[in-house]
């Protein structure tokens, strides 16, 4: 499991947003397009290119994480 200096190593990697719980964003980026899905990943990625989308995936993986990815 990762720890808060892993996280804040990570926010700074990526040139897009890191929304975490707590976020006041944080529910309302979640929401997806249909509302029968209610997810509650910990960290949402708001990617703005490939590399943050690659980051965001090995993160997730390497550490055991829920990460959503969202990009647009």
């Amino acid at each position: 499991m990762s720890n808060s200096t892993d996280i804040k190593k990570f926010k700074a990697s990526l040139r897009g947003e890191l929304i975490e719980r707590g976020d006041p964003r944080y529910d309302e980026i979640r929401k997806l397009y249909n509302g029968m899905v209610d997810k509650r990943p910990l960290l949402i990625a708001r990617c703005v290119n490939v590399a943050d989308v690659i980051s965001a995936v090995h993160f997730g993986g390497d550490q055991k994480l829920l990460i959503a990815i969202r990009g647009g």
